[in-house]
């Protein structure tokens, strides 16, 4: 399995690669695309470690990419997994006639807490300020939305929301006071706690979804069902290593999320534990949550059955 570093993809790279690149490979060659090497994606430096992928004659490569380009190489055939686009892009998809399948979950809740200033004690609090949250469109905004909404504020009335991209960006501003609160993922909540800030509220506590997604074109999967089926048993023998071998799992952690610290390493492995997936499904109530939340805000007159989005019986099947 190779690691590419393409932190950077501009919009003309981006046109190039897209229009340029070979169609996604048959056989064992497989390509996927992840955001970010982050803690939460580490099953994928697992099954590489431990060498699952090769166990199943399959030579994975993952490639670094933003999710806006990663949902058009998966379109376009130049990967062959998408670690990055949630159920929107893929009913964004189907509504316009390609067929894009979330084949597996790795957590079954957001993984993301509303961290604010000292002086927050509650979520009422919050009434009349600035709250950053992710890049327009993102999970991170889509989750604070609903959260406020079901804790009572309305989101376009009572607080002023802050688009502001990266969890770097979020925790400057909420250092230099220019907002309330944010939401943060792992590690950079924890990070925020330890300097003497408030985790307002857990978001998955109250709003259903999931994260870590897999996805695949339809037409990929039937053409390649041998390598999907093999990838996806080794992604759910990495899963079970990360929760049955801590101490195994922890330095895999550091190397690949570029952790130094090992006391936080292990407080990021106990936050991310009770959410991470048995067997890569999902629940019937966070499938429709996910659906309903995506037709809502596509504004589709038809909503999507759930078999049109997820099929979790390749899973079943590996």
């Amino acid at each position: 399995m190779t690691v590419r570093f393409d932190i950077f993809l501009t919009a003309v790279f981006a046109v190039l690669f897209l229009s340029t690149a070979a169609p996604a490979r048959a056989g064992n060659k497989l390509r996927v695309g992840l955001p970010d090497f982050t803690s939460s994606s580490v099953p994928f430096e697992i099954a590489r470690q431990m060498n699952y992928f090769s166990q199943e004659g399959l030579d994975v490569e993952i490639i670094r990419m933003s999710c806006a380009v990663s949902v058009r190489a998966l379109v376009a055939r130049s990967i062959d997994f998408d670690s990055c686009a949630g159920v929107k892009a893929a009913v964004s998809a189907v509504a316009q006639g390609v067929r894009i399948k979330i084949v597996m979950a790795r957590f079954n809740r957001p993984l993301m807490d509303l961290v604010g200033a000292k002086d927050v004690q509650r979520v009422s609090d919050l009434t009349g300020k600035i709250i950053g949250s992710g890049s327009q469109g993102s999970p991170a905004e889509v989750f604070l939305e609903e959260f406020l909404a079901a804790n009572g504020l309305n989101p376009q009335k009572d607080v002023k929301m802050l688009s502001v991209g990266t969890s770097s960006d979020r925790i400057a501003a909420l250092f230099a006071k220019r907002i309330s609160a944010t939401v943060l993922s792992p590690p950079w909540n924890l990070k925020v706690l330890d300097q003497g800030y408030r985790r307002i509220a857990n978001m998955g506590d109250s709003v259903p979804g999931y994260q870590g997604s897999l996805s695949i074109l339809q037409s990929t999967a039937e053409e390649n069902k041998p390598a999907l089926l093999g990838f996806l048993r080794a992604m759910i023998r990495a899963q079970n290593f990360y929760r049955t071998r801590k101490s195994d799992s922890l330095p895999l952690m550091m190397q690949f999320s570029k952790l130094d610290d090992l006391d936080l390493t292990q407080r990021v492995y106990d936050y991310l534990l009770p959410s991470m997936t048995v067997d890569g499904s999902l629940p019937d109530k966070v499938v429709e949550a996910e659906i309903q939340r995506a037709a809502k805000s596509l504004k589709l007159l038809k909503t999507p059955r759930a078999q049109e989005i997820f099929d979790f019986n390749y899973l079943r099947e590996a």
